[in-house]
């Protein structure tokens, strides 16, 4: 899948560790599950703890990525006895965070609909990536380019990023100062609770 793609590079220069870089349901090589947008959040942690017993690990340390991170994140509130460690990359929903634009034309009625009916090309990833702030990165990578174009012509994917995005965006987000809908935001509170070691990794030019 695209995350796995991305993080191949890095995974192999890890010694004396045992990676293991699942799909999002519905997404690359794994089947979708239906994911209820009342109960998203807690559907999703119980895939992750379904998949922690299949892979026979008591406890693991776990590295999310965008909305991966945020899911690593509720996991380790949920279930901190299986989280040795927790690393978080540029994580959406978190206290003072903005969704990007891109995200919040998706996530507004009409608008999505017609952006999602536009063909996906490398133009498009380029011009999303430069919103994302990584345009230049990614130019560099023309097999991640590729790997984004796959995912954006597999209906599977594009069902479950659609419903991730109407899960975690308000659609009324393009007026909203965070973007996020509310039950979606992890509030500072549940941040306190943290009982793990926890690193947050943000890009230099993270539009979060």
């Amino acid at each position: 899948g695209v995350a796995a793609g991305f993080f191949l590079p890095l995974l192999e220069e890890l010694e004396g560790v045992r990676p293991v870089a699942p799909d999002r349901p519905g997404s690359g090589l794994s089947d979708a599950i239906d994911l209820p947008r009342r109960r998203y959040h807690e559907t999703a942690v119980a895939w992750l703890d379904r998949l922690l017993d299949a892979l026979e690990l008591d406890t693991t340390t776990l590295l999310g990525h965008s909305a991966g991170g945020t899911l690593a994140l509720r996991y380790a509130l949920a279930h901190p006895d299986r989280v040795a460690r927790l690393v978080l990359i540029g994580p959406p929903a978190l206290p003072g965070t903005r969704c990007p634009l891109p995200y919040r034309l998706l996530a507004t009625p009409g608008v999505g609909d017609l952006l999602a009916r536009v063909p996906p090309s490398r133009k498009s990833v380029l011009q999303f990536a430069r919103f994302m702030g990584e345009r230049e990165t990614l130019s560099a990578h023309p097999d991640l380019i590729d790997l984004f174009l796959v995912a954006q012509r597999d209906p599977l994917a594009v069902a479950a990023t659609s419903a991730e995005v109407r899960v975690l965006v308000s659609p009324l987000a393009l007026l909203s100062r965070s973007g996020w809908r509310r039950r979606s935001r992890v509030r500072p509170d549940e941040v306190g609770k943290l009982a793990v070691p926890t690193l947050l990794i943000w890009g230099e030019r993270e539009p979060l």
